[in-house]
Formats: C-alpha cells, sequence, structure tokens
C-alpha cells in the first residue's frame, strides 16, 4: 500500500530539523550541530519498517548532518580555527527558509480561523417591486400637509469620554451582558453613543464582543 511517511506528523527532514532547532530554543546562527544530529538519528529509528523510496530524503540529511559533525570534530580535534563549514550554511539557510515558509502558514491559518468565526450578510436573492401610482403620491403628499407640524427632539450633547467611562464600570461590575438588550429603553442619539464607545473599549482591549449569529444579540465580554 502506499503512503506518504511523516516521521511524528513531520513532513520532511527540514520540517523535523525547524521542529528540533525550535525546541532547543537557539537561533539558527548558534545551531546546535551535535545536539540536533543526534535527535535527529533518533526520529529516524521509527524508519525500520518504512519505504525507503519515501524515506529517501529523510536519510539523505541524516548523512550529511553525519559527514558536517564529522568535520566539525575533526578540525576542533585538530585545534584547527576555520570558517564556518559552507555546506553548513548551506543546511542553515534551507531551514531558515524553511521556517519563514511554516511562520507564513501559521498566519494564514489564524486568519482563516479568523474569517470562521465572522458572519457577512448574505446577498439579497429577493427584490420587491411596488405598484404604485402617481394619484396614491400625491394624496400621500396632501396627508402630510395636513399633519401638524413635527418639532424635532431637542438636541442632546453626549461626551463620548463620559459614556466610555460609564461604559467600562458596567463591564468591570457585570463581566458580560448583551448590549441591544441593555439599550432597549434608551434613546436613538445614546444608542449611537454607546456604540461609539464600545468600539473604543474593544480597540483599547478592555473588552471583546461575540455574535453568533447574523443580526443575533451581540454579547460584549470582559477581557
Amino acid at each position: 500500500m502506499d503512503f506518504r511517511i511523516s516521521i511524528e506528523e513531520f513532513e520532511g527532514p527540514l520540517d523535523l530539523l525547524a521542529y528540533l532547532v525550535k525546541k532547543e530554543e537557539v537561533d539558527l546562527k548558534e545551531f546546535p550541530l551535535s545536539k540536533i544530529t543526534g535527535k535527529y538519528l533518533s526520529y529516524l529509528e521509527g524508519l525500520k519498517n518504512v519505504d525507503f523510496d519515501t524515506a529517501g530524503e529523510f536519510i539523505k540529511y541524516s548523512a550529511l548532518l553525519v559527514q558536517l559533525k564529522a568535520r566539525a570534530l575533526a578540525h576542533r580535534e585538530n585545534g584547527e580555527n576555520i570558517q564556518e563549514d559552507v555546506e553548513l550554511k548551506e543546511l542553515k539557510n534551507r531551514v531558515a527558509e524553511y521556517r519563514k515558509f511554516l511562520d507564513g502558514f501559521e498566519f494564514l491559518r489564524e486568519k482563516e480561523q479568523e474569517a470562521i468565526r465572522m458572519y457577512k450578510r448574505p446577498f439579497m436573492t429577493e427584490f420587491y417591486s411596488f405598484n404604485v401610482k402617481k394619484k396614491d403620491l400625491v394624496d400621500a403628499a396632501k396627508s402630510l400637509k395636513k399633519q401638524k407640524g413635527f418639532n424635532p427632539p431637542a438636541s442632546l450633547v453626549w461626551h463620548i469620554e463620559r459614556v466610555i467611562h460609564r461604559l467600562v464600570e458596567k463591564i468591570e461590575r457585570l463581566g458580560s451582558f448583551p448590549l441591544w438588550k441593555s439599550m432597549k429603553d434608551t434613546s436613538y442619539s445614546e444608542k449611537v453613543g454607546t456604540f461609539f464607545a464600545l468600539l473604543e473599549v474593544v480597540r483599547q482591549g478592555i473588552a471583546g464582543v461575540i455574535q453568533h449569529e447574523i443580526f443575533g444579540e451581540i454579547w460584549v465580554k470582559k477581557k
């Protein structure tokens, strides 16, 4: 049966090397050749009963690591102080490039998870048309003229700093609460002010918001 080998979930030798370097918590410039080689070879014990065509890349890199380690030991025993091995430098570069690929993959996966938790308004699939005659519009205009003059409500000035302060106090006191339900009996202008205050509170990392369904209740939760 054909299958793709993955040692301990590692998809290839560079994946394994990148993991081992990260596990040692060292910079690639301080590549601990001796430790990495030993641990890499111990992982290859799982290849005993595996198709060697599939495991060829792992074995190729194990031979390279052993060769690099042997050269390093020989230079050390002879007391030679030479520049960094060219092949070792190339290996570091390969691992570094692979690490960049992994970081990019992790970034995209995080963005994917964020997108899953977002709700988008669906496109309108039904369009409505109204059969309104000219006479109906004229009658509607006449009825408006007969109505008493409309007096707009007095303007209210909301200081956003005060609204934010009250909102933060509420978050600290309750921990979490439904936004729309809590503003049920408030005026339109107060709803707008509270909403803008909430945006600022979320931006500052004081609280987060969760909406489980489109047009559903928005829950404000303390972070």
